[in-house]
């Protein structure tokens, strides 16, 4: 739908209005826009590509990527840059409440977890052996994160980590539906579920189906269904908490990066350019 760019970000807010983030890499960054998924208008703010695609408690529009850029939208005001102390890769930004985290990595043995203010000034940073992909807060100061091999926990927000005994993918989302049931997706086809907040996880693979390796890249929530996104067009939904798993194969051989729900529809992004609207 819109050339090759890697889509990798989608928001819609509640008055219907959609962003979706994509580009190259090393080159730029595209923003497509409007109320009509037909008829989007591309624009450009960035000469990186970016990932990740949140809205804060301020109901700001916060975007991370390559080099260590954060961007930053109130409303209709053009997007705002700031620059971290660094030139590392940040996959995921997150609102904790306490302020706003931003985490990434590289070369599998690199990762950081970025802390900042509500004026997105850094606070400080905190790095670690493994990259990071993904992480949640389900509490007010407990954090999970994960990303090559492992999966780690804090209690006192970042103080003090233990490493969780996780194993055998290299995990590419979380999503807690609250404070003690939530899974974790990877890209080798591994789905973790937790009823515990965390401490203890289950392999819950054998519930997914679709025939093949299955490779995830992100779980979402659609309405009041979890959706697990994978490779080459297959996603899969739950509406019993995670106990069972519907499985759609698209008619495409994009990998799918992100979901919006626009009027009760859900737009599928990613890979190759790809955009869809599907009807559940």
């Amino acid at each position: 739908m819109h050339n090759r760019d890697l889509l990798t970000g989608i928001h819609v807010d509640a008055g219907d209005h959609i962003t979706i983030l994509g580009g190259n890499v090393w080159n730029y960054c595209n923003i497509y826009t409007g109320f009509d998924p037909l008829a989007l208008k591309k624009d450009s703010f960035s000469n990186k590509l970016l990932f990740d695609l949140r809205e804060d408690s301020q109901g700001r529009l916060l975007t991370v990527g390559v080099d260590g850029y954060l961007y930053s939208k109130q409303g209709t005001d053009s997007w705002q840059f700031h620059r971290s102390t660094g030139w590392d890769i940040l996959h995921v930004i997150r609102d904790t409440g306490k302020g706003i985290i931003a985490g990434g990595g590289k070369s599998y043995q690199k990762g950081y977890l970025y802390y900042y203010s509500r004026q997105l000034n850094l606070d400080s940073v905190q790095y670690f052996d493994f990259e990071i992909s993904d992480f949640v807060n389900i509490g007010a100061d407990t954090l999970i994160a994960a990303g090559y091999g492992r999966v780690i926990k804090t209690n006192d927000r970042g103080v003090h980590w233990q490493t969780l005994s996780v194993r055998g993918d290299f995990f590419a989302s979380i999503y807690f539906i609250d404070e003690r049931q939530g899974w974790i997706a990877g890209y080798n086809g591994t789905l973790m579920e937790t009823l515990d907040g965390g401490d203890i996880w289950h392999n819950v693979s054998s519930r997914i189906k679709g025939g093949g390796i299955n490779s995830f890249r992100k779980l979402v929530k659609a309405g009041d269904m979890i959706v697990l996104l994978g490779n080459k067009g297959k996603l899969w939904y739950s509406k019993d908490s995670g106990q069972s798993w519907t499985y759609i194969r698209l008619d495409t051989d994009a990998d799918l990066y992100d979901l919006g729900v626009w009027q009760d529809k859900w737009i599928l992004v990613g890979s190759l350019g790809f955009v869809a609207m599907v009807e559940i």
